[in-house]
């Protein structure tokens, strides 16, 4: 028996995807937990009992890039006294502990690292990002500011040919675009659109095979949307369908429906929850 896309479920979908990265943090080190935790004192017991200060953890994330990530300054100073690399990028998508704490907006735990040698300009494995361009990228003006202050390079280009304020463009965020532009930030012209409303179906497409988790998300956001507004939206999926399996049904019928290449992601978006959970 079919229902109204659960608006919650949406919802919840949304947050699940913020923390997915704690929903995964299982069957931890004692020094990985501790710095995910900020337990100083359970850090400090664990190094001086020869625990080695760079241990890492299944995906070689080490304790330090957890502890920048989560905002744990008082852990992130116990690691680097004990030694821990500043700048590790053993994990394979090459994050550095800075990238973690701009990505997050930790400004006093990416000004403690660039006190300690943190390379500002070290670029990701996984497109050639910078700390400047993550900070950019999640709207995390202090760090901005921060990495400006330290001579970061404002204009360094990623692997698909974009910078700081190009990310910053796709948020449509001034302010930080306005800080960029007057350190002499420019534009390469490969800024994205920010949402599926100002965005081909074609971009979408492009986009979705790029970033699999905000691709997840904005099919949660409309179909959040169509729940919002059923009388309008004519859209009626199973209760508790996972938007994962949503997004992939929603995804195969666009490459399906070519004539929908030049229209917005948006409507066709909702043209697909339309043919596929239409309600009965």
């Amino acid at each position: 028996m079919r229902s109204r896309f659960n608006l919650g479920f949406a919802c919840l979908t949304l947050l699940t995807l913020a923390l997915s990265a704690s929903a995964s943090r299982a069957a931890d080190s004692p020094l990985i937990a501790a710095a995910k935790a900020g337990n100083v004192a359970a850090a400090t017991k664990l190094l001086a009992g020869g625990t080695d200060a760079d241990t890492a953890d299944s995906d070689n994330l080490t304790a330090l890039n957890w502890a920048a990530y989560d905002g744990r300054l008082a852990v992130v100073k116990l690691l680097v006294e004990h030694g821990a690399k500043v700048n590790v990028q053993a994990n394979k998508s090459g994050w550095t502990p800075l990238m973690n704490a701009s990505a997050q907006g930790f400004a006093k735990v990416a000004a403690y690292l660039l006190e300690h040698g943190a390379d500002i300009n070290a670029h990701s494995k996984d497109g050639g990002y910078t700390a400047l361009m993550y900070a950019a990228r999640k709207g995390k003006k202090a760090v901005v500011l921060l990495l400006l202050a330290h001579d970061a390079k404002v204009n360094d280009i990623c692997d698909d040919k974009r910078t700081a304020l190009d990310f910053a463009d796709t948020q449509n965020d001034k302010a930080i675009g306005a800080a960029l532009i007057a350190d002499g930030g420019k534009r390469h012209g490969n800024a994205e659109p920010a949402s599926p409303s100002s965005m081909t179906t074609t971009q979408f497409l492009t986009k979705c095979a790029r970033d699999s988790d905000w691709c997840r998300m904005q099919v949660s956001i409309d179909a959040a949307s169509a729940a919002w507004n059923t009388a309008n939206s004519h859209v009626c999926a199973p209760a508790g369908l996972d938007t994962g399996v949503m997004k992939g049904a929603i995804l195969d019928w666009m490459r399906a429906h070519p004539e929908t290449a030049s229209q917005t992601a948006s409507s066709t978006m909702r043209a697909a929850m339309q043919a596929l959970w239409p309600c009965r």
